[in-house]
């Protein structure tokens, strides 16, 4: 078949010592395929991603011609060419000693559904993988040896903009009536109804990140279990990280949650708790799984993996992920690390990026400054609400949250197991709301009082 042709880049002839699979060809002759269908099927992907494979990496002799054609195009109109627009350009290249129907074939394979994040992801991997290698490349190490840094940093900046964009673009004109439809929007749950119907006129949703905000002991960890609770019993994957407490005092406390069964009688209670957590799996499509690690050791970077791996190894995706605290929490970026401020303010945004990138509903709890700590959580002796300037070490991290809740106590409230929620901040919806609750420290079941309003 022609291998040789016209076009601006002509194809390479395969080389027999390369095997599919190999760092030169590091794709199957199925993924081959797939791989070239995506200018067609998921152009944005092409022109973001795929523009960086050369055709010399192709096994297969007619995805390779093909590709060489899509590519020479890309660069010479800067748009991906359509199916038709290839079926063309092949056909005025071809001659009748060509293979021409094996061609054709190639461009016009389309792939399962299922091929095509698997592809995707092995070409993502593979332009990064190969993008970051420049760094060791003869240009980058004498660039180096001649101190002309901004060189290599060049080189990783270029790779790190080869993303996925595919996904990301909206016509406004040609979908703003989506607007109009009530559910369009997902509305999930704070694990509170009431406080639901204040935050986001109905719920928090995916992509999101909800702040719990309190000092030391009124309970960050207690009302993210909570939460836990509430959208496994609204069908959703709970997937809870929890970096203060250990995965078995967590798993204790979704127990009394659960069950309504004070902590120190688990042992003795346990053929009714058996029965009614039996009870709570059998009635809901959810799911919850519990990750510990310790703290300020890990970043987002692992939070990625975990759900990453739980995707793979089990096919559980997440619908809401819990962390437990925002604090204790590492940037992705090591000299963001140098100092409290920063440090919170990366892990915040990086946080926001992962709810948005997995397409899950984030929560998480920060901590108060130390003055309000050492007063149980109130404001005042009057029990005062904290706002988001009561945050500590890093007003900064607050910005990239969509919602910050804060809990309020006052030593009597405390007694009497009572507690206030306070919106600081909401994206969509009423701000300066003050809901009252009930504690029960012994389970860690948090009620909200029905339609308690106070401000």
């Amino acid at each position: 078949m022609l291998l040789s042709t016209n076009i601006s880049r002509p194809v390479q002839e395969p080389r027999d010592d390369l095997e599919s699979g190999s760092k030169d060809r590091p794709f199957g002759p199925s993924e081959e395929k797939t791989i070239v269908s995506l200018a067609f099927c998921a152009p944005e992907f092409f022109g973001s991603v795929g523009q960086h494979l050369d055709p010399q990496y192709f096994h297969v002799p007619e995805a390779q011609f093909v590709f060489a054609l899509i590519s020479n195009l890309f660069q010479k109109h800067e748009v991906v060419p359509t199916r038709d627009a290839i079926r063309d350009a092949a056909m005025k290249l071809l001659t009748v000693d060509d293979d021409y129907e094996s061609i054709l074939e190639i461009i016009d394979y389309e792939p399962d559904p299922r091929e095509i994040p698997i592809a995707k992801e092995s070409l993502l991997d593979w332009a990064r993988s190969k993008a970051f290698g420049l760094i060791y490349s003869e240009d980058a190490l004498d660039a180096y040896e001649r101190g002309e840094y901004d060189a290599l940093t060049e080189i990783v900046e270029n790779a790190r903009r080869i993303v996925d964009i595919s996904d990301a673009g909206v016509d406004f004109f040609k979908t703003y009536q989506d607007a109009f439809e009530p559910t369009t929007e997902v509305k999930l749950t704070t694990g509170f109804k009431d406080l639901d119907r204040h935050i986001n006129e109905g719920g928090p949703t995916r992509g999101e990140c909800f702040v719990w905000m309190a000092p030391t002991g009124v309970g960050k960890s207690l009302v993210l279990v909570n939460s836990g609770v509430m959208s496994f019993r609204a069908n959703l994957k709970v997937l809870h990280v929890t970096l203060e407490l250990s995965a078995f005092k967590t798993k204790q406390r979704y127990i009394g949650a659960f069950t309504k069964t004070p902590l120190k009688q688990i042992r003795d209670k346990q053929d009714r708790i058996v029965h009614l957590i039996d009870k709570e799996a059998a009635t809901s499509s959810g799911g919850l799984i519990i990750y510990e690690f310790p703290p300020d050791e890990i970043s987002v970077d692992t939070l990625y993996q975990v759900v990453k791996w739980l995707r793979r190894t089990k096919s559980w995706i997440p619908d809401v992920l819990i962390v437990d605290y925002l604090e204790l929490m590492m940037s992705r970026r090591s000299h963001f690390n140098k100092e409290d401020y920063t440090q919170q303010k990366k892990v915040s945004t990086e946080l926001r990026g992962l709810a948005k990138n997995e397409n899950v509903l984030l929560f998480t709890a920060t901590q108060t400054n130390r003055e309000l700590s050492n007063k149980k959580g109130q404001g005042d002796q009057g029990g005062g609400v904290i706002d988001v300037n009561r945050v500590a070490e890093s007003y900064g991290k607050m910005m990239p949250s969509d919602y910050v809740v804060s809990l309020n106590q006052s030593p009597d409230e405390y007694k009497n197991g009572r507690l206030r929620f306070y919106i600081a901040k909401n994206r969509n919806g009423p701000k300066f709301k003050t809901i009252s609750a009930k504690v029960n420290y012994e389970t860690m079941v948090i009620r909200v009082d029905q339609h308690m309003l106070l401000g």
